[in-house]
């Protein structure tokens, strides 16, 4: 399943290792729309061995990558391009936090109203 909120594209899979994967376990979990109680989003559970591989990788990444070798000064600057590019994307990144929820909110304003 993949779903698109705002310009944020949003995978039912694991993301290790800079790409889109399936639970090793092949589990999965729905989420529910509390307003409709219909599944609006399937994605994966991942088992500890998936995490293991998680970690590792994002072990191996840090000590090969670029970063390591950064300056505090360089390191400062991109984490500060970051965080534009989060302020940039604040509303997008809320609507997400919010998604499951949001449509239950119109629901009951529509349902009062």
């Amino acid at each position: 399943h993949e779903i698109l909120i705002g310009s944020i594209k949003i995978q039912g899979k694991l993301f290790i290792n800079g790409q889109y994967v399936d639970s090793k376990g092949g589990a999965a979990f729905e989420v529910i729309n509390p307003a409709t109680e219909i599944s609006v989003w399937r994605g994966v559970a991942a088992t500890n061995s998936d995490v293991d591989f998680a970690a590792q990788s994002a072990r191996t990444a840090f000590e090969s990558s670029e970063w390591r070798k950064l300056d505090p000064h360089s390191r400062g600057r991109l984490l500060s391009k970051l965080a534009d590019l989060i302020e940039e994307k604040a509303e997008e990144l809320a609507t997400f936090r919010l998604w499951p929820v949001e449509s239950h909110i119109k629901f009951q304003k529509t349902k009062t109203s």
